[in-house]
Formats: structure tokens, sequence, C-alpha cells
């Protein structure tokens, strides 16, 4: 019996999906299990799998966006009889006009059909013959489309085209009218005017560009944001992952989501958010991560992260960043962080102004490790050095606050032992 392909949910925030690239076409047979499309949400693109058999018998939407359990297609037995499974509003085909009706000009427009002859006023026609005007290709704006003298003294003062300007704008098929110039036109201008005008290329963005778009603008409206930067010895962190090379593979993002997780605990304004009128202050930390993905940006979560250690932290991070460049994520991975770190050091950043990922107070941007050469009691010395990058909500996050919160990360940062204490 036929019946609909429908969209699935694929999360529990996950509202409607877009449909794209279909793997298969009306007709063909399908089995259990089978990649039939592809659904683009504003979080990840996945191939759907279909969950019954038989064969293709319309496709609903071709592409394009449909609310979650909306049909997309019908299913069933070849030469089965699904009528009653099509949309009953359709909209009908716009009627097209007859292939013999001519354009209407639009209003004000004036043309001029092969031998008709041109209407100018005896006053236009000597003043024309006076400044050397041809008026046969002049457009006429006097009563009933007539040239009158102020077209030819406009005319007149148009710029004049040399006479090789002329052959060769006649033999480019160009106005001479449209082809800016100063003073005289000349060859050249025209050549210019004439090459191929560079056409820029446009393509359609994704579901995941138009929703990251959207966020970003909101976020930018919604937020007073302030912005601090600070700099950091690595020296210690260095250190640190030196340290448990041999013991687990610890990168400098993991050590610093340990260490911001730790110090949120000490400033809960920024791990918190505004509903309203009010604060939500949310005690456990969920880290949202910034991943690049091919088609944007993805901010996985890890939850309860002020309670892992730099292990788990390792393990469960790469395992977010594969499930983001693969795809394969679960869309509620994707929800509910309270603070997010976003790390451009790998690219060479020394600084950038991240923007705050909502409904979080605050982004933490890590910047590229630097050797330089600093001040260290009294002497010159050369050290690893890195800057934080903070966007803070000064809807409830005070200047001092935020300094405070970059000052004592810096201090654990540059002594990990701190944190044991």
């Amino acid at each position: 019996m036929a019946d609909y392909i429908v969209m699935p949910k694929l999360g529990l925030t996950m509202t409607e999906g877009s449909i794209r690239d279909w793997k298969v076409k009306e007709g063909d047979p399908i089995a259990i299990g089978d990649l039939i499309f592809e659904i683009e949400t504003d979080k990840i693109t996945k191939a759907f799998e279909s969950a019954q058999a038989g064969t293709l018998l319309k496709i609903l939407v071709p592409e394009g966006v449909v609310k979650v359990q909306g049909p997309v297609a019908i299913i069933g037995q070849p030469g089965e009889d699904f009528s009653a499974l099509l949309p009953k509003d359709r909209a009908e085909e716009p009627i097209k006009p007859p292939a013999d009706i001519s354009p209407v000009a639009e209003p004000g427009e004036v043309t001029k059909p092969a031998g008709a002859k041109v209407k100018i006023s005896p006053k236009a026609r000597k003043l024309a013959e006076e400044l050397g005007v041809d008026y046969t290709a002049l457009t006429g704006t006097g009563p009933g489309g007539a040239i009158s003298a102020e077209d030819i003294e406009k005319a007149a003062k148009q710029p004049k085209a040399t006479p090789m300007a002329a052959y060769t704008a006649q033999k480019l098929g160009v106005d001479l009218k449209e082809v800016p110039a100063e003073g005289r036109i000349r060859q050249e201008d025209v050549e210019r005017f004439a090459r191929p005008k560079e056409k820029p290329e446009r393509e359609s963005m994704s579901r995941m560009r138009q929703i990251i778009a959207q966020r970003m603008k909101e976020s930018q409206d919604e937020s007073a944001t302030v912005n601090f930067t600070v700099g950091v010895d690595m020296t210690g962190a260095t250190a640190l992952r030196e340290s448990l090379k041999e013991t687990a593979k610890i990168s400098f993002t993991d050590i610093l989501v340990l260490i911001t997780a730790r110090t949120l605990k000490d400033y809960p304004l920024l791990n918190a958010s505004v509903e309203g009128n009010e604060i939500v202050y949310h005690g456990a930390v969920h880290m949202g991560i910034a991943v690049a993905v091919e088609e944007g940006l993805m901010v996985p979560v890890l939850r309860g992260v002020d309670t892992m250690g730099l292990q788990q932290i390792a393990e469960e991070t790469a395992e977010l960043a594969t499930g983001c460049r693969d795809m394969s994520i679960n869309p509620d991975l994707l929800e509910g962080s309270t603070f997010t770190l976003s790390n451009l050091g790998m690219f060479g950043m020394e600084a950038f102004t991240p923007i705050i990922n909502q409904p979080n107070v605050a982004i933490l941007g890590i910047n590229a490790i630097i050797k330089k050469p600093v001040v260290v009691d009294d002497e010159i010395t050369i050290r690893p050095m890195m800057n934080l990058s903070l966007t803070a909500d000064h809807r409830i996050v005070d200047g001092a606050v935020a300094a405070q919160f970059l000052k004592t990360l810096k201090e654990r940062i540059e002594q990990p032992a701190l944190l044991l204490l």
C-alpha cells in the first residue's frame, strides 16, 4: 500500500529540514537502508536512509524546506494508484500570454519602426542643422514623441566622438551615448566599453550558512558587546603538555578548556544568560567549542566540563570534532552551551573579536602561540606568548568583572599548578 516518506526528526530541537540531492528518481526500486536524499538542517547535513522498501512513486519535494514529519515523497508498489496521497492545494500553472502578442512599451517609451518618419518641430530641425546634430537617432520628449528644441540642445552638449570612435562603435554595435568618456569619445573608450563585462558568480547560501548569518546578526543586535585582550605566557602550559606527552594526547585547547571551565566556577556571571529582565546562572559549565567545517561553523558542547579531567576532555573533544566534520554528530550535542571557546591560533591569528554565541554572555578567543622577547626579572628573554580575546555582554558583565576573570585565567594558565590548590 502506498505511503509517505516523511521528513525525520534528527534532534530534539529540529523543527524543519531542507531537502537536497536526491539519490534516486521516480520509478526506482528502494530497499530498506538505501540512501535516497540528503537533509540539511541549521546544524548538519545528513544522508537519509529509507526505513521502507518499495518503488519511489512520486517525489513531492524535489528540493526546499519541509517541516518535521511533513511528506517529501510517496513509496509503494509499481503501478499502484497513489492519487489519494497527492496534495490537494497545488497551485495552478501561471497563465502564459499567447506567443503572437507583441510586448507593450512602458509608459513614456517611444519606438521607431524601421522607415518611420521622425517627428520633429520646425524650430528643432533648424537648430539641429545649425548645431550639426543628427536628430534621426534621438528620442523626442515633446508632444506625441516629437523631437523638441530642448532635445537638440541637450544632444549638442553631449561629448562628440572621433571618426574612428564612430566607426568602431558602429562595427561593435555600441551606442555612443552609453560610452563614458572625458571630453571627446575616442576609439579606446569604445573598445573599453565593448569588452565583455565580468559577471559576478552567485550561489545560494546553504541552509547552515543562512542560519549562521541569521544568528550572527541576531547576536550583534541582542548583545551590548565589549572586547578585552590579554597576553599570556604559555611556558607553564607548554611544560604541562610536554609532561603528559607519554601518557595522553593533550592539546593546548584541551588545557585551556579545563582551566577556563574551572575559572568560570569562580565567575558565575560569565557562565550565565539573560532572559527578559532576569539573569540565569547555569551552575554547571557546558563548554561550546567552535569547529570549522566545509560549509560553515559548528559548536558542539562538552557538558559538565568543569567536572572532567584533561584526558576525558581530550577524548570527548576529539570525538565531537570528528562528528562535526563527517556530519555524524547528534544534533542535540550542538545545543545547550553556557560559554564558548573559539580557537584561531592554527591560522596564525594574534587577536580577533569573536561574536557571542547566543544565549551565552561571553566567548573566549584563543590565538597563536608566538615566541616573543619579554622582560622577566628585569632581563629580556624569549617566551611563548599568546593573546586571549574575550567578548562579553555588557548588559550583565561589567568591564571590571571581565578584566578580573581574564586576570585570574591568565594566572592559572601561566601557573597550572594553582588548579591543584
